[in-house]
């Protein structure tokens, strides 16, 4: 089984100038740090997994985008959030295992929940018509200086 950790995709009819104040538990950035847009589709991917049993744990925001941390079990998933494009209104969503030292000593871990938060999120996306065109990728593929055309499924 080989995961595609990264979706990217369009939504062109998601105004994130629009996006209303954070909640009172999800963190503001650092002063002098500009708030990166995506905060609400961030809140949209998060209820969705939500609705199909994730618990979010945490929130916070990095220098491109919005993250949370999700369990379903006891193994956690971060999730970010980044608004790649503005012109192009292309977003990327990556959901990567949060691995721990033994799993760094022994490598990269597919796992069947790990497969389960990706459909999840398959489904999350697909069922918002603003959103379009997904593509999924491995980091590694995500982050080739010429990157192909990506699949249209999380597993492979």
């Amino acid at each position: 089984m080989h995961l595609l950790t990264h979706v990217t995709f369009t939504a062109p009819e998601f105004d994130p100038q629009t996006e209303p104040k954070p909640p009172g538990d999800e963190p503001a950035p650092d002063p002098g740090e500009p708030t990166p847009r995506g905060r609400e589709m961030a809140h949209l991917v998060e209820r969705g997994l939500a609705a199909q049993g994730w618990e979010v744990l945490n929130r916070w925001t990095t220098p491109y985008g919005h993250a949370f941390d999700c369990k379903r079990t006891d193994r956690r998933y971060d999730v970010e959030v980044q608004l790649v494009d503005v012109e192009a209104a292309r977003w990327l969503v990556s959901a990567v295992a949060r691995r721990g030292l033994l799993r760094r000593m022994l490598g990269s871990e597919n796992s069947e929940e790990h497969a389960l938060l990706l459909t999840h999120l398959r489904g999350v996306l697909a069922g918002d018509a603003r959103l379009q065109e997904p593509r999924w990728f491995d980091e590694a593929g995500w982050n080739a200086p010429h990157r192909g055309p990506g699949d249209a499924l999380p597993v492979a």
